[in-house]
């Protein structure tokens, strides 16, 4: 997946700089990019840490499927990630100030654009880290994550009860921003192209039942919102530099 994705950008994996934010808790695919020869860097608020009874199991295993593999041999022998396999950084990514500006050469990140505090200054990070010519690609989950078989019911209250929400649950139940909003963002940000993938839409029963709501909803910012942007509940959205 992650390689056809470097190949749907334009791109070569050999020597490629990727630049990935919230990887999650382990680096498996990660470490299968470096060892084809890509340069990777992984960004998280909450960096996982390496776990004795977890990780080299994990790693171990992977190793089995993939056959000899330089980065998870190097990570097995030091029980942790040598620089020279992995950089990894410890920031949000609305400041990514260890990531140099215009080093990167593609930018990913997995249902985390709806977990972030300041998606706008994410944007921005985003923009200044990638050269001229790069791109970044996310797969972003537009649905209301405390109600996901209800999936636009966050959109019903006002802007600040939201940000109390979203703070409280720890932005667990997702930042409420749609697509349109991304696509501006991204292209304020410097992105000059941005193409949305469709992944996943409201049913038409359920838009049908919701719409009269929110057009009644006089606190909500989307209270007019298009319903062709309401509907998509999950996409891909590719950003080029």
């Amino acid at each position: 997946m992650y390689a056809g994705l470097v190949d749907s950008c334009g791109l070569s994996l050999q020597g490629l700089r990727i630049l990935e934010v919230g990887p999650g808790t382990h680096f498996g695919p990660q470490l299968l990019l470096a060892d084809r020869g890509a340069d990777i860097t992984l960004v998280d608020r909450f960096v996982a840490q390496w776990d004795a009874g977890y990780h080299p199991d994990l790693y171990r295993e992977l190793r089995k499927l993939t056959g000899p593999n330089r980065a998870l041999d190097a990570v097995l022998a030091a029980q942790g990630y040598p620089p020279e396999c992995l950089t990894i950084i410890n920031q949000p990514a609305e400041a990514m100030t260890a990531v140099p500006s215009g080093s990167i050469d593609l930018v990913l990140s997995w249902a985390v654009l709806e977990h972030v505090y300041d998606l706008a200054a994410v944007c921005r990070s985003f923009a200044r880290v990638t050269r001229a010519g790069g791109a970044g690609s996310h797969q972003v989950d537009f649905r209301d994550h405390l109600h996901t078989d209800q999936p636009l019911e966050f959109l019903l209250s006002s802007d600040l009860r939201a940000k109390i929400d979203f703070s409280y649950r720890h932005g667990e139940r997702g930042n409420r921003c749609r697509p349109d909003e991304l696509v501006t963002l991204l292209k304020e940000s410097g992105f000059g192209r941005v193409n949305i993938n469709v992944t996943e839409e409201a049913s038409a029963a359920y838009l049908a039942e919701f719409l009269p709501r929110l057009r009644a909803a006089r606190m909500s910012p989307y209270r007019h919102w298009p319903a062709d942007d309401l509907r998509i509940l999950g996409a891909k959205v590719t950003a080029w530099r």
